[in-house]
C-alpha cells in the first residue's frame, strides 16, 4: 500500500503539473486572443479615425485634421504600413516632426524600405526650407545632410527611383541657395550643377516628367547656359500640355500647369512675345487655384525665387511672384 500511495501521490502530483500547464497554455492562448481582439479593434478604430481625418481635410480643417491623425497612430504604435500613410500626410501639411517619427516607426520594421527612405528624406528636405530663427542655418544644414543620407539609401535600395532622384536634386538646389547667399559662388555652383545632374537622371528616367525637364531649364537659365535653358524650357512645354491633356481629374496636376506656366513665360521672354506672356500668366492662375497648401507654393517660388537671381531676366516673373505670394497668404 504504501508503493500504491507513493506512485499514486506522483501520478497526482503529475497530473496537477499536466493540468497547470494547461491552464498556463490555456491562459496564454487567451491572453493572446485578447491582445489580437485589442489589435483588430485598435485597427478599426484606426481606420475610422483616418476617414474622419480626412473628412476634416478636405473641408480644410487641417489643424483638426492632423489631432485626429495622431489618435489614429497611437492606436497602432508599431504599426509600419499605418505609419507609412501618416507620415505623408503630416509632411504634406508641414507637420514635419511628426512625419520623421511615422517614417522612423516604418524603418525600424523594415530597415530596406525604399519608399520610407524617401519619404523622410523629404520630410527632412521640407523641415530644413522651414526652419527660422538665430539657429536656422545650422538646422537647415543639418536636415539637408539627413535627407541627402536617406534619399542616396533609397536610390542604393532602388536605382532610377525618380523621386528619390528629384528629391536629391531639390536638396543641392537648396544648398546652392544657401551658399549662393553666403556669396559662397564657387560652392553654390558646384551644388547647382549638382542638383541639374540629378534632375537629368529623372528625365533620363521618366522622359515624360516636365518636372525634371522645367528643372533642368531653370538651372540651366540660373547657370547662364540660355540656348540649353531655352531647349529644354520647349520640350519641358510640349510634355506639360500633353500630361495636362491626359491627366483628367489627377490631383496634382497642378504641378503640369507650374511647367506650363513657366516655359510660355520664357518663350515669351525670348520669342517678345506678349501674348504669350498673357497665355502663361493664365496658366499660372490655373494652376494657383488647383494648389492644395503652402507646402506647394513654397516649393514653385523657390525655383521663381533663384531665377529673379539670374542675369538673364525673364518679363514678367516679379508679377508672378507676387501672384504667389498672395495666394499663399490666404
Amino acid at each position: 500500500i504504501g508503493i500504491l500511495g507513493l506512485v499514486s501521490g506522483a501520478l497526482v502530483a503529475y497530473a496537477f503539473r499536466v493540468i497547470n500547464r494547461y491552464r498556463k497554455q490555456l491562459d496564454e492562448g487567451h491572453a493572446e486572443m485578447v491582445k489580437m481582439r485589442t489589435a483588430m479593434n485598435n485597427t478599426q478604430k484606426a481606420v475610422v479615425y483616418l476617414g474622419l481625418g480626412d473628412r476634416l481635410y478636405n473641408q480644410d480643417r487641417k489643424q483638426e485634421a492632423v489631432a485626429i491623425y495622431r489618435k489614429a497612430g497611437s492606436l497602432l504604435p508599431g504599426d509600419a504600413e499605418i505609419h507609412n500613410v501618416l507620415g505623408r500626410i503630416y509632411s504634406g501639411t508641414g507637420y514635419y516632426e511628426d512625419a520623421i517619427k511615422s517614417f522612423e516607426t516604418t524603418l525600424a520594421a523594415d530597415p530596406n524600405f525604399a519608399e520610407a527612405h524617401m519619404e523622410i528624406g523629404l520630410a527632412y528636405r521640407r523641415q530644413g526650407d522651414a526652419q527660422k530663427g538665430p539657429d536656422a542655418e545650422t538646422l537647415r544644414k543639418a536636415d539637408y545632410d539627413k535627407a541627402r543620407i536617406h534619399l542616396k539609401r533609397a536610390i542604393d535600395l532602388r536605382p532610377n527611383y525618380e523621386d528619390a532622384l528629384a528629391a536629391l536634386g531639390a536638396v543641392y538646389r537648396r544648398m546652392g541657395d544657401d551658399e549662393r547667399l553666403s556669396q559662397h559662388d564657387a560652392k553654390a555652383r558646384e551644388c547647382y550643377e549638382q542638383a541639374r545632374e540629378y534632375y537629368r537622371r529623372v528625365q533620363i528616367a521618366d522622359p515624360s516628367s516636365s518636372y525634371a525637364l522645367g528643372n533642368v531649364a531653370s538651372l540651366s537659365w540660373f547657370l547662364g547656359e540660355k540656348n540649353a535653358a531655352n531647349n529644354y524650357f520647349t520640350l519641358a512645354e510640349a510634355v506639360a500640355r500633353i500630361r495636362i491633356m491626359n491627366a483628367g481629374r489627377s490631383p496634382e496636376i497642378y504641378w503640369d500647369y507650374y511647367d506650363l506656366a513657366l516655359a510660355q513665360l520664357v518663350s515669351g521672354t525670348v520669342g517678345k512675345s506678349e501674348t504669350t506672356k498673357d497665355e502663361a500668366i493664365e496658366s499660372y492662375k490655373t494652376a494657383i487655384h488647383l494648389t492644395p497648401g503652402i507646402v506647394q507654393f513654397d516649393s514653385v517660388l523657390n525655383n521663381l525665387y533663384l531665377l529673379q537671381k539670374a542675369q538673364e531676366r525673364i518679363h514678367r516673373l516679379d508679377t508672378v511672384i507676387s501672384m504667389l505670394e498672395a495666394a499663399k497668404s490666404k
